[in-house]
């Protein structure tokens, strides 16, 4: 991450290093640009780090409970995206035709509303032990002269490892990655417990965040899909909610 250079918490407010010239990568999502192997490997290296920085003091992980932030994400993450009267013209909104009808079949699929809401339970009460990013997406990284650097740690709290990395194979996967790219990066994942990851439950996870960006209010703006491929990104998100043990 950027160096901290200092912090007012009275004025809420840190001054962060200058990092130069640097851009986002959401020109993945448009295929402008690739994730090359080494940047894949950092990325997934600074989780491992991160994750593993948990405070065991519980004053400590009080502190870092960020549960007004949290709660709001909640929000759009697992609950308003299935709502079904959220008063989002997707079609419109989306400026994909159709998009509405695909994303009602989710919507009426009540054993998977149900899956994404117990997600959502464990995401909102923090049952995981690691210290997580919370938006570990390619809107948080960026390329700088000196290497990849990752910002907007806003949405952190102590939770679920697999959140993090659910989130980021949501993207290379929206990206147009292949599945083996997104198993990839679980695989170079370390964890910081000797209990291990689940893989299910990240690859859960995974399939919630591709729902919600498809048809949840935080759409990606550089994401170029036809109708065709989100309806098959939806699909995929059913059968990794519910049957996140055939892979991605």
């Amino acid at each position: 991450m950027p160096g901290l250079l200092w912090s007012d918490d009275d004025a809420r407010m840190v001054a962060l290093e200058d990092l130069g010239a640097a851009s986002d990568f959401f020109p993945l999502y448009a295929r402008e640009i690739t994730l090359p192997e080494q940047t894949l490997a950092e990325l997934v290296a600074y989780l491992s780090t991160l994750h593993g920085l948990a405070p065991a003091d519980p004053a400590a992980r009080e502190g870092l409970a960020n549960r007004e932030m949290r709660a709001l994400n909640h929000e759009h993450i697992f609950a308003l995206p299935l709502r079904r009267d959220n008063g989002l013209d997707l079609d419109a909104y989306t400026g994909t035709p159709g998009l509405a009808t695909a994303a009602a079949s989710l919507k009426e699929d009540t054993s998977y509303a149900g899956a994404v809401a117990e997600l959502g339970e464990r995401y909102r009460h923090g049952t995981g032990d690691s210290l997580l990013h919370g938006d570990f997406f390619p809107g948080s990284f960026l390329r700088t002269g000196a290497g990849v650097r990752v910002i907007d740690p806003e949405f952190c709290f102590c939770g679920d490892a697999e959140f993090d990395l659910g989130v980021f194979a949501a993207h290379l996967l929206l990206a147009g990655e292949p599945a083996a790219r997104a198993e990839q990066a679980l695989r170079l994942y370390r964890p910081a417990s000797a209990t291990g990851i689940s893989m299910a439950l990240a690859r859960r996870f995974a399939g919630v965040e591709i729902m919600r960006r498809l048809i949840g209010v935080a759409q990606i703006p550089t994401l170029r899909a036809d109708l065709a491929r989100k309806s098959a990104l939806l699909e995929q998100s059913r059968r990794l909610v519910l049957e996140p043990e055939k892979g991605f």
